[in-house]
């Protein structure tokens, strides 16, 4: 009753996220909900560098660009 191997009874850790082949339903509803609030925060964050310019520079930025 038991493996006649070393290596039976090595637990290895889980493949990573990328190599695996399967995912559960609900992993790809969580990998789905990341995706989604992390396009909302790369929207956000190229809204606050366009903002950022504008107060820094103003008028000369405006006029630089048209």
């Amino acid at each position: 009753m038991g493996g006649d191997k070393e290596n039976d009874y090595f637990i290895s850790s889980p493949p990573a996220l990328e190599d695996r082949l399967w995912r559960h339903p609900a992993e790809i509803g969580q990998l789905k909900r990341i995706n989604r609030s992390m396009t909302y925060f790369r929207y956000l964050g190229k809204a606050s560098i366009g903002v950022g310019a504008y107060l820094l520079w103003g008028r000369d930025f405006l006029k630089l660009i048209f």
